[in-house]
């Protein structure tokens, strides 16, 4: 089985810990924060052997490209499945 490396985008990192910040101090749920983190956290590193899985973004600017969104709760996850680069990662959100 190939094993694909999760190429994390800045914007990625940062809208990530965006969310646990937003849940954290606006809402003062601290574990609900890291859950939700984690749970994210695990939904990405699961992408490492089944990029595919989930649906192919068929309207994205860039035909000729593999992107492809999955959701965690709440929010929405944009990524490119590169054969040769392996996944990189986007990350959208929504609430």
């Amino acid at each position: 089985m190939k094993i694909y490396k999760i190429i994390w985008s800045p914007k990625a990192r940062n809208d990530l810990q965006n969310i646990h910040f937003y849940i954290e101090y606006y809402f003062k749920e601290k574990s609900t924060a890291k859950k939700i983190v984690n749970r994210i956290l695990n939904y990405i590193s699961n992408l490492s052997y089944l990029p595919e899985k989930y649906v192919k973004l068929e309207d994205w600017k860039d035909k000729t490209k593999n992107v492809r969104k999955m959701k965690v709760n709440n929010y929405i996850i944009i990524y490119e499945v590169d054969k040769e680069k392996r996944a990189s990662l986007y990350f959208t959100y929504f609430s």
